[in-house]
């Protein structure tokens, strides 16, 4: 589970890091109006802390890892698809009652972060069940 949780760890940090570095930057420079500038800003230290964080976080990450971490990789990827989605609906529901359409996409929306919910429920679950040392068996 350890090894898993470095992987993980890893990968966020680098994330964020080209965040902070290259994408953020890069969208306040196109940034034309002052409250966006302003926010992405706000954004820029908010990920600077993320960066910290998980440095710190990195640092106590030390020791060995074990095998049985298929199911909770493939947990993490789903969480990670469905925060992508929420993201994706929320923009679009956003935009749409911007521009005054006349669409009913906040019931997508809504089940999405439902699922999401019961995902991260789940891979507490089964992170809790491993830690009492009872295997990982698949549910999903």
């Amino acid at each position: 589970m350890m090894e898993l949780f470095r992987t993980e760890l890893e990968a966020q940090l680098a994330l964020e890091q080209r965040l902070l570095d290259e994408v953020l930057p890069a969208l306040r420079e196109r940034a034309r109006s002052v409250d966006l500038r302003d926010a992405l800003d706000h954004h820029i230290l908010e990920t600077e802390e993320h960066v910290a964080n998980l440095k710190r976080v990195a640092a106590l990450t030390t020791g060995g890892g074990d095998a049985e971490t298929e199911d909770i990789a493939a947990l993490a990827e789903i969480l990670r698809t469905e925060h992508v989605e929420i993201g994706a609906y929320q923009f679009l529901v956003h935009t749409a009652l911007a521009l005054g359409l006349d669409v009913n996409m906040e019931q997508d929306a809504h089940a999405l972060e439902q699922a999401e919910h019961t995902l991260a429920k789940v891979l507490a679950e089964r992170v809790e069940n491993y830690e009492a040392g009872a295997p990982i068996t698949p549910t999903l």
